[in-house]
């Protein structure tokens, strides 16, 4: 039997049009025992689009459509898909009477528009929305311009967009191609955003505003392009594409890994690179010194076989790397070799997800035996 809610969120969403993921966050918020959600749909006013914001959106989907890969949370789907007994307003009139009339601690803000002003003071801990939402170009400028990273982040909304508050912030990897692809992973994260700081209000029942106003850093905001601004990114991100193609047979796409003894831990200058003499890739190191030695553990992935294993490489005093010796495989991927110490023991958990389940193992003979644990 669940527990007698005692946290109130209003999750605000489009309507009669909702994304998939906004489905599944919804789903999501459903599950937490102490939570009373309502669901409330906007039907916004239409307001006529520019033919390059149109065009905009057209490229979008064909972008989805072309890269989509198994379910595309990418579409939408009706209210009346799941929701049922929800409230349906335009941004208006009834819709922030209502509102203002309920005992609120905090709005999910999940439409492009700005909220009305008049209900921004009214939820215990204000009006949540994501960058991501407010901004549509989103991960666009960093896949014309070869942006490694695509910031999310989760506002505090304010009356105006300079006095918005950032609650929390995590960093997508951006795809070299297709802008569907980042906003799948964009998507996962400002989920697991908001449901971070929701867990947080509702199990320290405080005000979780410690963070910093957005004109303090630098804007990540990045606007939608216009009909020039777009044929030009897209000339660029296709052009690149093509030369990608006609040099692909003349190049391996292989992750590799760099290491220095000492120094300054963020500058790159003097690493030394480590790269598997096979096609595979080298991923994830883990770095540990013990008994004087220094030794890098990682992810070796074979190029004749497809799954992760656990690798060991020995650094000397003069920075030397010695042979890459496996020290842990199974009939399962492998990955990320987390390590730690316990009781002067060192530990091993690399991550098995494929196999649904968590090891841990014991080392046994540093660095290169390791037993069950």
């Amino acid at each position: 039997m669940k527990s007698t809610p005692d946290f109130q969120i209003a999750l605000i969403l489009p309507y009669p049009l909702v994304p998939l993921w906004m489905k599944g966050l919804s789903r999501r918020l459903e599950e937490i025992d102490s939570l009373l959600l309502s669901v409330i749909g906007i039907e916004e006013q239409e307001v006529k689009s520019s033919n390059h914001f149109e065009l905009f959106a057209i490229w979008k989907k064909l972008d989805a459509k072309i890269f989509g890969t198994g379910s595309n949370d990418l579409g939408g789907c009706r209210f009346e898909d799941h929701w049922a007994g929800m409230q349906v307003f335009h941004e208006t009139g009834p819709f922030v009477d209502y509102i203002q009339e309920q005992p609120l601690d905090v709005v999910l803000w999940m439409i492009p528009a700005r909220p009305p002003k008049h209900i921004l003071q009214q939820p215990r801990l204000g009006v949540w929305s994501l960058l991501d939402v407010q901004s549509d170009a989103v991960g666009f400028w960093e896949l014309v311009d070869s942006i490694p990273v695509t910031t999310c982040e989760l506002h505090k909304l304010g009356p105006l967009r300079v006095e918005d508050i950032v609650l929390g912030k995590a960093f997508a990897k951006t795809d070299r191609k297709s802008l569907a692809r980042t906003l799948r992973v964009v998507h996962a994260l400002d989920e697991s955003l908001i449901m971070l700081k929701l867990n947080k209000a509702i199990r320290c029942r405080e005000d979780i505003i410690p963070s910093y106003p957005i004109e303090k850093r630098r804007s990540v905001q990045r606007p939608r392009p216009g009909f020039l601004q777009l044929l030009y990114a897209l000339g660029r991100l296709y052009g690149r594409y093509l030369v990608d193609v006609a040099m692909r047979p003349f190049f391996v796409d292989q992750w590799q890994l760099a290491y220095r003894l000492g120094g300054d831990r963020l500058s790159q200058k003097g690493l030394l690179r480590l790269a598997p003499i096979h096609k595979g890739f080298w991923a994830d190191p883990f770095v540990v010194r013990r008994d004087g030695r220094a030794v890098i553990v990682f992810e070796e992935m074979p190029e004749d076989k497809p799954l992760g294993r656990i690798v060991v490489i020995e650094i000397d005093d003069d920075g030397r790397a010695g042979p890459p010796r496996v020290v842990l495989e199974r009939d399962y991927h492998l990955s990320y070799p987390f390590l730690m110490e316990f009781n002067g023991s060192l530990f091993m958990v690399p991550e098995s997800a494929d196999v649904e389940k968590v090891e841990a193992f014991r080392c046994v003979s540093f660095p290169d035996q390791w037993e069950s644990h």
